[in-house]
């Protein structure tokens, strides 16, 4: 995300319904960008938001939003939206007018909604307050260029009670946050399978999705479901990797028991990864495989300041990983302080550090671990 003291702004990618023919679409005039098409909103979650409401198409269910996009007239297109292999289909059309909901200017289409939205940047306690302003412009031949300028400032509350909170805008407080992203337009074929609705699914297909609640999932997603010779492997994607953290401890805390079957992959601007959900006959009382990721999070969380944590692999019944120590502290020390303090682990072994060396001496060490 890029910080600029104040800017404009743009929007988002799309997708969409019907049968799509470009020969008949029609743009204003020279300055209008013709942005017919098929897209999908994918990016940080804000930013598609405020994108999405700025067009007239917004959803709470935001990521992944199918839009579609086409001029019906001089000064005018439509916007109609959906989500994927909805039984829903794709919404009744909404019609933007120029003058009136958007302007053009300069290859760029600015639009006059303006998004209330916030937003919060790493190690904050407290969100910037503000609003977004979206424009559209194209980037080569089948590519949307959609920017989101957000202006806002943090809030300070005077003070609430029940009914009411009463808050004012912090002085010396203010910042602007540019996200651009790029979203290439969908082909015939690829937009016909997304919105296809699915056959039936089978009753264990059923049960998971109502395991993977919204409660559970937080904000990673659900992108689908298959079957397996060991059981059902969910596809998974998340815009951060914290969004995974909360996922996995989400999915211990409600006893859903699960083993990290693909390791999250960021590719797109978001990461995708597979779990197997065990569940009845699958369900073979083990305890949860956590992902490489999630292990790494939470021996980087705890080793410091005693070290630093190097990587994390897989072994065959447990984890492999390496850690820096810092001086002065012991092997010994990091061991008793990971045993007391893991909510993964329950057995460490330290399984190279060569006889008659000291800590500071030999300060790279490696642990043999298992899961509680």
């Amino acid at each position: 995300m890029k910080h600029v003291p104040f800017a404009s702004a743009l929007v988002l990618g799309l997708a969409l319904t019907g049968t799509y023919c470009q020969a008949e679409t029609v743009s204003s005039d020279g300055n209008c960008p013709d942005i017919s098409g098929r897209y999908r909103a994918y990016g940080p979650d804000h930013e598609v938001r405020d994108a999405l409401a700025a067009i007239k198409a917004f959803s709470n269910n935001s990521k992944g939003r199918l839009i579609e996009i086409q001029w019906v007239s001089d000064g005018a297109f439509q916007v109609s939206s959906g989500t994927a292999n909805s039984e829903w289909g794709m919404s009744k059309p909404t019609r933007l007018v120029e003058g009136t909901d958007f302007t053009c200017n300069d290859g760029f289409i600015r639009f006059k909604e303006v998004a209330e939205s916030v937003r919060k940047e790493d190690g904050d306690e407290y969100p910037y307050s503000g609003t977004s302003i979206v424009e559209i412009g194209k980037s080569g031949n089948q590519t949307l260029s959609v920017t989101v300028t957000f202006s806002g400032s943090k809030k300070i509350s005077l003070f609430s009670y029940d009914s009411a909170n009463v808050e004012i805008r912090k002085p010396g407080t203010q910042r602007t946050f540019v996200e651009t992203l790029h979203w290439e337009a969908l082909s015939d074929s690829d937009f016909e399978s997304l919105t296809r609705i699915p056959e039936k699914e089978p009753e264990s297909f059923v049960e998971i999705r109502r395991m993977l609640s919204a409660r559970i999932l937080g904000d990673t997603r659900l992108i689908g479901l298959k079957q397996s010779s060991e059981g059902v492997l969910a596809s998974l994607r998340a815009s951060r990797d914290d969004d995974i953290v909360d996922l996995e401890n989400n999915l211990r805390a409600a006893w859903i028991a699960y083993d990290s079957k693909r390791e999250p992959v960021w590719s797109n601007n978001d990461y995708s990864f597979e779990f197997l959900i065990r569940t009845g006959d699958a369900d073979d009382g083990r305890a949860s495989r956590p992902s490489l990721l999630r292990v790494g999070k939470e021996l980087r969380d705890l080793a410091w300041p005693l070290a630093q944590f190097g990587e994390v692999t897989a072994a065959d019944t447990g984890f492999e990983a390496t850690f820096q120590l810092e001086q002065p502290h012991s092997a010994e020390a990091l061991v008793e302080r990971l045993k007391a303090n893991s909510r993964l682990l329950g057995e460490f072994e330290l399984v190279e550090t060569p006889p008659g060396h000291s800590a500071v001496a030999e300060p790279r060490i490696h642990l043999r671990m298992q899961l509680r």
